[in-house]
């Protein structure tokens, strides 16, 4: 079976695998019940992730969305303390992309050994959320290596929020270097984003 691999200017990026590892790691956190209608907070921010968490996601929506362009560019703006939203949270506090959530999603509310990080969300009694899995350091490091080595082959260890790297789609390349050039155009001819989405200034959105 042909690899699906796409070279542009020196990078070559096997997806299948890059994907692959993703999966694994999705499939290694435990999943745990929780219910966040009912909370005043709004914990969702739109976290940092990595280029191939970005064009993952982003290639789940354009093949499960009919109008891919209004969940990409979904703004639900900050919540109080000036943080921006993960623009995947719906009114009723639910995740469009659930299936596909990004790593550092999973972690949410999370217990972890070995002072990696305290438990992040502060109204887990008061949701009566149900005894969170805990994992050790080890599991952590190991996971983080695994999503290190899924974005190795774009040698850019930018980490940014989903509407950054959308963003970075559509900026000028006057703006970039030729490294970002090249990563710009590898994801949008992948993507064939620009078959979903019509041309925008980059200035438009957040």
């Amino acid at each position: 079976m042909k690899k699906n691999k796409n070279k542009k200017r020196g990078i070559v990026v096997d997806f299948i695998d890059s994907f692959e590892k993703i999966k694994k790691v999705h499939k290694n956190i435990p999943n745990f019940d929780f219910d966040c209608k009912n909370c005043k907070k709004n914990c969702c921010v739109s976290p940092y992730i990595s280029i191939i968490e970005f064009i993952y996601v982003t290639r789940y929506i354009i093949k499960n969305f009919e109008k891919p362009n209004e969940i990409l560019f979904k703004d639900n703006g900050r919540n109080s303390d000036g943080i921006l939203l993960c623009p995947f949270l719906t009114n009723e506090k639910m995740c469009l992309i659930y299936p596909v959530r990004h790593y550092k999603c999973r972690m949410t509310g999370m217990d972890i050994l070995d002072d990696i990080f305290t438990d992040v969300c502060e109204h887990k009694k008061e949701l009566k959320w149900n005894l969170t899995p805990t994992i050790t350091k080890q599991d952590w490091y190991s996971w983080i290596e695994l999503l290190t080595k899924a974005n190795k082959s774009f040698n850019y260890d930018d980490q940014r929020t989903f509407q950054s790297w959308l963003r970075f789609c559509f900026q000028e390349k006057e703006k970039l270097n030729n490294h970002e050039i090249a990563i710009q155009d590898l994801i949008k001819n992948y993507l064939n984003i620009d078959n979903y989405i019509p041309y925008i200034d980059a200035n438009d959105f957040l």
